[in-house]
């Protein structure tokens, strides 16, 4: 036998009151997230929509060049543009070269699908104790995008050795 032997035991105030929770606490999660997800973003990001999380993309097959990323965040701002955040575990206060080419690769596969892209992208980077740093980093437009990944094909069919300072790698 079941708990409820006909609907009828239900009362209607008593569902009522359950869904009425129910999508309360979904609300509050949801708005916990947005905040938790914009936390420490630049002003610019006030009233923005998170466009894209975790999202594997690539350009279009017709498109000049043929790049795939997964994007941490993507946020639409007020003004239509969007705003590229990717997000790093690290004590660092500035960007390097290799996040300028991975967050100028993510713009241009936007930029591909016809999006507009703010010119800056974001780094989002947490240290161990949970403070947050926001780097702003310039983006390449389309062809300071297309010489990185000719530099990229170059490199891998002629094997050649890139000169490295760090002194870890061969040189």
């Amino acid at each position: 036998m079941s708990v409820f032997a006909s609907l009828d035991d239900l009362s209607i105030s008593s569902v009522a009151i359950t869904l009425s929770l129910f999508m309360m606490i979904v609300g509050a999660y949801f708005l916990y997230n947005r905040h938790r997800l914009t936390r420490d973003l630049p002003s610019i990001f006030n009233g923005s929509r998170l466009f894209l999380n975790e999202r594997f993309l690539n350009t279009p097959k017709k498109h000049a060049i043929q790049i795939a990323g997964r994007f941490d965040q993507v946020f639409k701002l007020t003004s239509g543009e969007l705003a590229v955040v990717d997000n790093k575990q690290t004590e660092r206060t500035r960007y390097y070269p290799s996040d300028v080419a991975q967050l100028s690769s993510y713009a241009e596969i936007l930029r591909s699908r016809g999006y507009r892209v703010l010119t800056t992208g974001f780094l989002r980077c947490e240290n161990q104790r949970g403070e947050v740093t926001i780097v702003e980093v310039p983006l390449k437009d389309h062809q300071g995008v297309a010489k990185l990944v000719e530099k990229y094909h170059y490199l891998r069919t002629h094997r050649e050795l890139v000169n490295c300072r760090c002194g870890r790698h061969l040189t």
